[in-house]
């Protein structure tokens, strides 16, 4: 049997299976889309999305940050009304955006030459669904994370763009990688600078470098930070210093993000069942595709039936059906890889003669950059390196293509990639399911989630848990009883309920969230709030948890002139939910008000502090 040319196959003579696929192909995506876009209105975690929305709604407030996220998000979240569903939808829409452009391009460079521009779209759309794992284990709110991802996919489209000469669509992709650069310093500088390196290896040893090009690239993502600079604290000294006190704070933390902390290669493990599956999904989808291109009819139609299954499953599992005998750990994206290694046994069994000798360095070079995208997004983070680089794992499934493309260019057709789209939507639709079967911090599936909650911004309904409904409900309804009303500054003692006060509408103070239970979180807390005005300090409410896991000391307001309970009186208390914060059991929570004079306090606190106000 022999491999189908690429000119023996075009959309406008295809048969009807060809088609179908491709109508398949359309269907499930729009399927995963819609599903995503569909629970963005479902669930809420009380900690991470909490400082995500704290930080987006108001980040003017906060004088100190290693992340920008919150400035960049901030029109998106004025525009929506402050809408959090909404806000979700979009992130994930521009998330999936940018990546269909960006697999777009790379079919245009590297897709079989017989294929329309209607097959690039349709099979780009279905790989760039792998692009929307971001939000497992759901955390779907604009984050540092989500721009991270957006910066590595603007910044993938301009390598594809660029070259060593000065064309119009070089130029382009010389400014949109200076872009993709700025925006990675906004979401997490050590994602800027291991992507700065591994930009100017590319180019290097693509034979791509260009001093003038790289300068305009330079020189772009240098003015969009100085306008960023002067937007955001009015002169580069300032942005400096914000930055210079947000890493001091973080390494003050002790929560794992020194420069000896980020610098290290983790371990990962797959389960019992994530590794059969894995083989399994790289050994169909190789079939499928293998058997797509051969020249036998009735063998294409072997490999139409298997391709199918796999589009059909991922209809049954958007409709709800769950495999009751696959498990998924903390390393599941890594299932991912099935794409690559499938993609790989195909070009190997393609063909036997000169498989490597003609592929260019630059596709080389492209493919490794790809390769280790997923490190620079999560370069920097204080958790499993392997386990929170799977929300970039589109890059993984985008190295099959460029394998596949580079190695046996002639033999490979456009309906061979179809069962690689199907496999890749086949993972990311585990992947959700599991994400929204078990959501971030939260007690129970989305789906069984019914209670329908006003929270922050007038009209940003989500649904909840009944826990958490109560939760909600219980701690505004309490705070209103004892005087609190919107507005009210509040200085978070819980360490891990900024979402908690974003939902009571209070201004949180200091920082969006002085996160507990880490060895020097106290130490933080205590140098945040010694950078602000006492009558800041001695204004602000406080939001106490007894005893509670990641509780911050308020013994540290001695430092400035007031302790508790001696100049607070608790106002308001309820009982968080079951599941909140990741802890299975309910907790106290109190409201406390300053009480006495407070020309009283702020004269205390000027006496402890040893200056004005």
């Amino acid at each position: 049997m022999r491999i189908v040319k690429n000119t023996d196959i075009d959309i406008s003579e295809s048969k009807g299976s060809e088609r179908l696929l491709l109508i398949f192909c359309a269907v499930s995506t729009t399927f995963i889309l819609g599903w995503l876009l569909k629970y963005s209105r479902y669930g809420f975690d009380f900690t991470d999305e909490g400082y995500y929305l704290v930080w987006i709604s108001n980040p003017f407030m906060y004088g100190w940050s290693t992340t920008q996220f919150g400035f960049l998000y901030h029109p998106l979240y004025w525009l929506l009304n402050g809408n959090i569903a909404a806000l979700r939808q979009v992130n994930i829409l521009i998330t999936f955006c940018l990546a269909w452009f960006l697999v777009y391009v790379l079919f245009k460079k590297l897709a079989p030459s017989g294929s329309s521009k209607a097959q690039r779209l349709i099979l780009s759309a279905g790989f760039a669904t792998a692009s929307l794992v971001f939000v497992v284990p759901w955390l779907p709110t604009p984050s540092y994370n989500s721009l991270a991802l957006q910066a590595l996919l603007v910044v993938g489209t301009g390598l594809l763009l660029a070259e060593s000469t000065a064309t119009r669509s070089s130029v382009v992709g010389w400014i949109v990688i200076g872009v993709g650069g700025w925006l990675g310093f906004m979401a997490k500088p050590s994602t800027a600078a291991a992507l700065g390196v591994c930009v100017g290896l590319y180019a290097l040893l693509a034979g791509k470098l260009n001093a003038r090009l790289a300068f305009l690239s330079l020189v772009s993502a240098f003015l969009l930070l100085v306008l960023s600079a002067f937007i955001i604290d009015g002169s580069i000294a300032g942005f400096i210093a914000r930055l210079k006190m947000g890493a001091e704070l973080a390494a003050l933390s002790g929560a794992g993000y020194s420069f000896d902390q980020i610098m290290r290669v983790d371990d990962f493990q797959l389960t019992s069942s994530e590794r059969p599956f894995l083989i399994f999904m790289a050994v169909f989808s190789f079939f499928a595709a293998y058997f797509l291109g051969m020249a036998r009819q009735s063998i294409r139609i072997v490999g139409f039936a298997l391709s199918s299954v796999l589009f059909i499953a991922v209809i049954v599992f958007v409709l709800g059906v769950k495999p009751t005998s696959l498990h998924f750990g903390q390393f599941s994206g890594l299932t991912f890889w099935a794409v690559p290694f499938s993609a790989l046994a195909l070009a190997l069994l393609s063909s036997r003669q000169k498989l490597f000798s003609d592929v260019p360095v630059s596709h080389w070079v492209l493919a490794l950059a790809f390769l280790v995208f997923p490190y620079v997004y999560v370069f920097g983070s204080n958790g499993n390196y392997w386990q929170w680089a799977s929300p970039a794992a589109i890059f993984w499934v985008l190295l099959g293509l460029i394998v596949i493309a580079s190695l046996v260019p002639n033999k490979i057709t456009f309906a061979m990639l179809v069962p690689l789209v199907g496999a890749t939507q086949v993972i990311v639709t585990l992947l959700l399911q599991a994400g929204f079967n078990a959501p971030y911090r939260q007690p129970q599936a989305l789906r069984l989630n019914s209670h329908l909650i006003d929270v922050g911004m007038p009209d940003s309904f989500l649904m909840f848990s009944e826990g958490y409904a109560n939760y909600i409900n219980d701690a505004i309804e309490s705070a209103k009883l004892g005087g609190f009303v919107s507005g009210t500054p509040v200085i978070d003692f819980t360490g891990q309920s900024p979402g908690l006060l974003y939902a009571l509408r209070a201004i949180n103070v200091g920082y969006p969230w002085i996160a507990g239970g880490y060895p020097g979180s106290a130490n933080v807390a205590k140098r945040v709030l010694r950078h602000l005005p006492c009558a800041k300090v001695v204004d602000a409410w406080l939001l106490l948890e007894p005893n509670g896991p990641r509780a911050i000391s308020t013994d540290l307001l001695d430092d400035f002139g007031v302790s508790v309970p001696t100049h607070y009186k608790v106002v308001a208390t309820w009982k968080t939910a079951k599941g909140a914060g990741g802890y299975p059991e309910q907790r106290i929570q109190q409201l406390a008000k300053p009480i006495g004079p407070r020309e009283v306090a702020l004269q205390a606190c000027d006496a402890v502090r040893g200056h004005g106000r």
